[in-house]
């Protein structure tokens, strides 16, 4: 059975309260009053204080995907993916760095490396630059989760948990990342203005191993990571 060892995060720098982010989806234009309704309602109920993204992280709107009144811009799907290949590398090291370092593991213990995310991609994926920048060793295996939507942890971590069954020497590494906040826009579809209230940007990664680990330090054994998942 596999056991999680520790999890770690990251976030981008831009930090925005969730009211900020209510009144600027609400004061776009083409927003009607049912749907200015709406955005009251979904991000006020979200139970979300703040959220990060990689847009304005000096302080400032992007041009790219705001105007100078604030407007959204309908930025095209390459460029909203440069703004990815940009600005995920990093947060996948960082959330990356501190699994490894909550879990006591050295990168050159890992033998397996899963990646997921669904907001970019490029390639090599992030599962090959990961390794690199880590220094994890050219024989680990890796493996890349690609637009499975927010479910794809549970795949990434069933990918993990089952090489961790498989070998007892095992050091399986886990690292989720998504910039949601590249692909917002504005709409009075509720189920759009639903995503815009929970998705923002961040990452999240998880160290499991085969072996039990000392007393106290599992956080979890994997027995949920399930093909329904």
């Amino acid at each position: 059975m596999a056991h999680v060892l520790a999890i770690g995060t990251a976030v981008p720098e831009a930090r925005l309260t969730q009211g900020e982010t209510r009144d600027f989806f609400a004061s776009q234009p083409g927003v009607d009053r049912l749907s200015a309704r709406l955005i009251g309602i979904a991000f006020d109920q979200s139970a979300i204080d703040t959220r990060h993204c990689v847009i304005g992280a000096k302080g400032a709107r992007d041009p790219l995907f705001t105007d100078h009144d604030d407007r959204l811009r309908p930025a095209s799907t390459g460029a909203r993916n440069a703004v990815y290949r940009r600005e995920a590398p990093a947060l996948f090291l960082a959330a990356a760095n501190d699994a490894l370092d909550r879990a006591g593991v050295v990168a050159s213990e890992v033998t397996h490396v899963v990646t997921a995310s669904c907001t970019g991609f490029f390639a090599p994926g992030p599962d090959f630059l990961l390794a690199k920048q880590l220094g994890i060793r050219t024989t680990a295996e890796r493996t890349h989760v690609g637009f499975m939507g927010c479910s794809a942890a549970f795949p990434a971590l069933r990918i993990a948990a089952r090489a961790c069954d498989a070998d007892p020497n095992a050091v399986a590494l886990v690292v989720c990342a998504e910039l949601c906040s590249i692909h917002l826009r504005s709409s009075n579809d509720p189920e759009q203005i639903v995503a815009s209230a929970v998705f923002a940007g961040g990452a999240a990664a998880v160290v499991l191993t085969s072996a039990r680990p000392p007393h106290g330090r599992a956080q979890l054994a994997s027995l949920c990571f399930g093909p329904g998942l």
